[in-house]
């Protein structure tokens, strides 16, 4: 009989890799000790409590009802409210600190979303994509860590669908007439198989929306795809 493979000290490769993992964390816990950003509570950014209390957005929220029908996409569906505090801890957090590990509690996020909008299965995701000079110094692209994530929870696929072309400004440090100028053809479409995403649903993730010009645009060069709809979908509105 064929003898099963172990590691030094006849531990099996996997515990081993197993054993090491844990040993990490803890050693990174003992460095870094993490408090949850809601309650304070020491082992998470989140803890389980804290998570399962917040507060979805309803689900019929109109972001901008004044001026719905100047937009591409024909929902924005906003998972929290942004005045709360614990909203911007989390998305500041996570995007400027880079605490990657939020990952997991914001797909959570989405995932309840999602399930409360009860949205057509036959859909696919993608994300508003950083420019590569911001995923660089950033050492990753937030809304396309969501959407893979988001992907993987709910067994939809997801396509890296964009390309920022334009480095552009914040648009929260800018004026209206100045974002739609700063945002002008600041996407292009990659090249991609379009029988994927024909007569799809198209669900464009981000993780903050103001006015709304940055999806719309997003939203402008994905319409060539032919796609049946493309909806919003972003943690928070500000």
């Amino acid at each position: 009989m064929k003898e099963e493979a172990t590691a030094v000290g006849g531990v099996p490769p996997q515990a081993g890799k197993s054993d090491f993992k844990k040993l990490w964390n803890n050693l990174l816990d003992y460095i870094w000790p993490q408090f949850c950003l809601g309650c304070e509570q020491e082992g998470s950014l989140l803890c389980q409590t804290c998570l399962d209390n917040i507060q979805l957005l309803p689900a019929d929220y109109q972001a901008w009802p004044e001026n719905k029908n100047d937009f591409v996409f024909s929902h924005c569906h906003v998972c929290l409210d942004y005045h709360q505090a614990l909203t911007q801890n989390l998305i500041k957090n996570f995007k400027y600190q880079y605490l990657k590990v939020l990952q997991e509690p914001l797909t959570q996020i989405f995932v309840k979303k999602i399930k409360q909008i009860n949205l057509n299965p036959d859909i696919i995701i993608t994300n508003i994509p950083l420019h590569n000079k911001k995923r660089k110094k950033r050492g990753f692209d937030q809304t396309e860590v969501l959407a893979k994530n988001l992907s993987l929870k709910i067994n939809i696929p997801y396509y890296s669908l964009l390309t920022r072309s334009k480095n552009t400004k914040p648009q929260a440090q800018l004026e209206r007439n100045e974002r739609l100028q700063n945002l002008q053809n600041a996407f292009t479409l990659k090249q991609i198989d379009q029988n994927l995403v024909k007569n799809k649903t198209i669900i464009l993730i981000d993780d903050v929306a103001t006015t709304g010009t940055t999806l719309n645009e997003a939203a402008k060069a994905l319409r060539i795809l032919a796609s049946k709809e493309i909806i919003a979908l972003v943690l928070a509105k500000n």
